[in-house]
């Protein structure tokens, strides 16, 4: 009996290792399948995080893409506006020629070294690169006497000044920039007016004439009669030749005629003292009543038409 209940003792333990070793098996099998299923998860879960990288570094690729391409196709096309928009010398003189004017020139603005500080055409507008130059003849007629001339005068002006302000106008449009410059004034300097650059000298480096010992501007065929105008722009223009030649043949009749001596030493004109004499007050309005050197001058009417 007693080895009977031995043997039964050691199979009951037995199935008991048994049993127990089979639960040992099956819950490390269970928790390797969690294991393994976790890992699983955890792979997936690393694909998927990887597809959703992969996908926005696509996605990232595709917009910088896309922007580089709308840049190129902004900078094609800003560079096609450009090329479209492209001024040239021809083109802006026959602006202010459909404007109105009779005569135009261009003149580099790097030419007016000699203008004095405060004058040049950089001062007004610093990126200044040229200077268009336009010009219309006062009519004979009004040469005739001082109140013809000063109403003459006026109208000039107003006119030179339309001219250069729709040219002005018509540079901007074109994507430059640009500055008028009135046909008479600019800014006060010790009681008298000035103007914001030297016309004359403007219209001589432009090669629309020549500076006379009346000190004004001659030209070839509208002699002494050209009332001038101009604008400033950064467009870089071909500039006009200069006249070589001297048109003035220094008869200094303008010299001799002169009331205020003004005209007296070739290299320094007295601008105070023809203002003296070449305006006054009348009824409260100021009138011109001198312009000998003008309506004197035996090229007033041009080379081919001397007087």
């Amino acid at each position: 009996m007693t080895d009977k209940t031995d043997k039964m003792n050691k199979t009951d333990k037995t199935d008991k290792m048994n049993t127990t070793d089979k639960m040992n098996k099956t819950d490390k099998t269970d928790k390797t399948n969690k294991t393994d299923k976790t890992d699983k998860a955890n792979k997936t879960d690393k694909t998927d995080k990887a597809n959703k990288t992969d996908k926005t570094d696509k996605a990232n690729k595709t917009d910088k893409t896309n922007k580089t391409d709308k840049a190129n196709k902004t900078d094609k096309t800003n560079k096609t506006d450009k090329a479209e928009n492209a001024l040239n010398s021809e083109i802006v003189k026959e602006l202010g020629l459909k404007a109105g004017a009779w005569v135009a020139g261009i003149a580099a603005s790097k030419d007016f070294d000699l203008a004095p500080e405060g004058y040049k055409p950089t001062d007004t507008l610093p990126e200044c690169l040229s200077v268009i130059v336009f010009g219309i003849p006062v009519p004979k007629d009004a040469l005739e006497t001082t109140e013809e001339y000063t109403n003459s005068r006026k109208k000039m002006i107003e006119k030179i000044n339309d001219i250069s302000k729709d040219v002005e106008k018509q540079i901007r449009a074109n994507g430059y920039r640009a500055q008028a410059i009135n046909g008479f004034g600019g800014k006060w300097v010790n009681g008298r007016q000035y103007g914001l650059i030297s016309l004359k000298h403007a219209a001589e480096l432009a090669g629309l004439g020549v500076i006379g010992r009346n000190k004004l501007l001659i030209n070839p065929k509208y002699g002494t009669l050209l009332w001038l105008g101009a604008v400033l722009t950064n467009a870089d223009l071909i500039p006009d030749n200069r006249i070589q030649d001297s048109i003035c043949n220094n008869c200094n009749k303008c010299v001799e005629l002169c009331p205020s001596n003004a005209l007296e030493n070739p290299e320094m004109f007295k601008t105070k003292e023809c203002s003296r004499w070449a305006f006054k007050q009348v009824s409260g309005k100021m009138v011109v009543n001198c312009f000998l050197c003008r309506n004197r001058c035996s090229l007033r009417i041009g080379l081919d038409r001397k007087v």
